[in-house]
């Protein structure tokens, strides 16, 4: 830890070491830091210490502390400069087999096999794992549906996802049903609502990558409604590059408006918007109707249930969702389980 010593936090990382021996995580022993947590120190301070001292604190925790199952190469990586770089995760490579049997969960083993990792054996067992062959054997499929209430494109979602995992579970895998958070562009289309619409994409495809990297997942099964949904589930499953299944949860029913006594969708409802506004929004069959009772008869009945809108808002999207797809069955067709 000599280059330590060129700063004005001096002998900082030494009293850290000193309290990771003894296990404590009281208050560091410092002018400078009186009252602060070790933990909240670290935080503050690792970004003054040296490349060589941050790696060298590192390495000692990941060889004194609790947690020493993790891969030490992404702990070497985490005192590497910030530039794009992935984490290596420990699998059983593709083609092994069990019993004459391909071995599916690759990825889950890590935390099921022996005893490397018993706090989440006992997490696994209180989440619904009903015996030790099951989660010695059983692959772990996530199930992702971009689901929320107060948006028809995506409040069946759970449900059709329940489906997924009654599937799944006939088939003897371990299924995973967890939502993320979405944004809906016909609600929000025309508001401030909309400045977040695209960049949902990214918290969508966060949220997968996280929740299938962190928890070991060995497949993802995706259920998306609204526009931004599928995009950012492609882009999700491009991140964790598990084997990977998206389904559509379908579109909307179109609806009824029986004062105009024709089919209507949410499109209608801003073409009528517009005729509104220039006060030409009339009804051909019956001249008796106001605007407002026209457009209040559009709204109600533009979208009848559950189903994404009848209209492709970002047409690119949906070409370049189904663009990955051809290039990603082409690409496993030829390379196989390689990066």
């Amino acid at each position: 830890m000599s280059e330590c010593g060129e700063y004005d936090n001096e002998g900082f990382a030494l009293c850290v070491l000193h309290l990771l021996d003894r296990q404590s995580w009281g208050c560091v022993p410092s002018k400078k830091d009186q009252g602060r947590f070790v933990h909240f120190t670290l935080i503050i301070n690792l970004s003054v210490l040296s490349p060589l001292c941050r790696k060298e604190l590192y390495i000692y925790i990941y060889n004194n502390s609790w947690s020493t199952n993790m891969d030490p190469r992404n702990l070497e990586k985490q005192s590497e400069p910030e530039e794009p770089r992935y984490l290596d995760f420990p699998h059983i490579e593709h083609g092994a087999t069990r019993d004459g049997q391909p071995i599916l969960n690759r990825y889950s083993s890590t935390l099921t096999k022996g005893h490397d990792f018993p706090g989440a054996k006992a997490m696994l067992y209180a989440a619904g794992v009903p015996d030790e062959k099951t989660l010695q054997t059983a692959p772990h499929v996530g199930i992702a549906s971009v689901w929320w209430e107060g948006n028809p494109c995506n409040n069946h979602l759970l449900d059709l996802g329940k489906v997924v995992k009654d599937a799944l579970t006939k088939q003897g895998m371990l299924a995973w049903q967890y939502s993320t958070p979405g944004v809906s562009d016909g609600i929000t289309m025309g508001g401030e609502g909309m400045r977040f619409s695209l960049q949902s994409r990214e918290l969508i495809a966060d949220n997968i990558e996280t929740v299938t990297c962190a928890q070991f997942h060995d497949a993802c099964v995706t259920i998306p409604g609204c526009d931004k949904n599928m995009p950012a589930c492609v882009m999700a499953m491009a991140r964790h590059n598990r084997p990977s299944l998206m389904i559509y949860g379908g579109s909307i029913m179109p609806g009824y408006s029986k004062l105009l006594q024709k089919p209507i969708n949410i499109t209608t409802c801003f073409e009528a918007h517009g005729a509104y506004n220039f006060d030409t929004l009339t009804n051909p069959l019956d001249s008796s109707h106001t605007k407002d009772e026209i457009l209040t008869d559009i709204e109600k009945n533009a979208c009848p249930g559950a189903g994404a809108c009848g209209v492709s808002f970002i047409d690119e999207e949906s070409l370049d969702t189904l663009l990955i797809h051809l290039i990603g069955n082409v690409y496993s067709e030829q390379f196989g389980d390689r990066h």
